[in-house]
């Protein structure tokens, strides 16, 4: 059984202003499910120009919370990794501020690590529920977990999920590069290279459209496809039982 006594929730910002506010109401909700564990939420807004970033200087701090602010807008990849180095929790759950992924699934995602099962988890749309996704994107998602389960020879079922969680050593040892979307890709094909226990857990997901401020593009795509094939067994850490929690 692992032991956990603290985990971080990592969201990076940009250009949110219409939904951070929800985000942070939900975030604190699926944050009461998971006591007594210690919880940071460490906040990454990459540039925001919309007015994200007014809000979040206005929030009153408490101790668990850290908002750090990045003067230009460098990419989701970039905003993460920062997260990654602030992070101060045994494990790292990335979320979303766009109101896609709902926080009352964390409980559901830590079970697999705290009873031992796993070390690392996806939350899956594909084996959860999922609503209003446009079919092109179906298709792209559906592609991009093909295409990797070939080349990694892996059983993945939703490679693109946002809800990404794993221990801070494997941060630590991976050292992301990626500075876009593709981050989510090169952190699938370091845990393929490096064998770590995963677990994809069902997750709900409620797709939003480019016109309410959707960011992912066609062109991600081939970034994404591009990413998987790059750091095909390029790992820089394997799971070793002795320096995981």
């Amino acid at each position: 059984m692992n032991t956990i006594q603290k985990i971080t929730i990592l969201i990076p910002v940009y250009n949110e202003n219409h939904h951070i506010r929800q985000v942070m109401a939900n975030v604190l909700k699926g944050l009461r499910k998971i006591k007594p564990l210690e919880v940071e939420i460490i906040i990454v807004d990459d540039g925001s120009t919309d007015g994200s970033h007014h809000y979040l200087k206005a929030i009153h701090n408490p101790p668990h919370l850290n908002v750090i602010f990045k003067e230009l807008n460098s990419g989701k990849g970039s905003a993460i990794k920062e997260g990654f180095h602030q992070a101060t929790g045994d494990y790292v759950l990335i979320q979303d501020a766009d109101m896609e992924y709902d926080p009352m699934e964390y409980e559901s995602l830590l079970k697999p690590v705290m009873d031992g099962s796993c070390k690392v988890v996806f939350g899956s749309r594909f084996k959860g529920k999922i609503d209003k996704m446009n079919p092109l994107n179906r298709i792209a998602n559906i592609f991009l977990t093909t295409f990797t389960n070939l080349l990694y020879k892996s059983n993945f079922s939703d490679v693109c999920t946002a809800y990404k969680m794993f221990p801070k050593i494997f941060y630590k040892n991976v050292g992301c590069k990626s500075k876009g979307f593709e981050i989510c890709h090169e952190l699938v094909a370091e845990v393929s290279n490096g064998h770590w226990p995963l677990i994809e857990v069902p997750i709900k997901y409620e797709a939003r459209t480019y016109k309410e401020g959707k960011k992912v593009t066609w062109t991600q795509l081939f970034k994404s496809a591009l990413t998987v094939i790059l750091f095909r067994k390029k790992c820089t850490v394997f799971y070793d039982e002795t320096n995981v929690i």
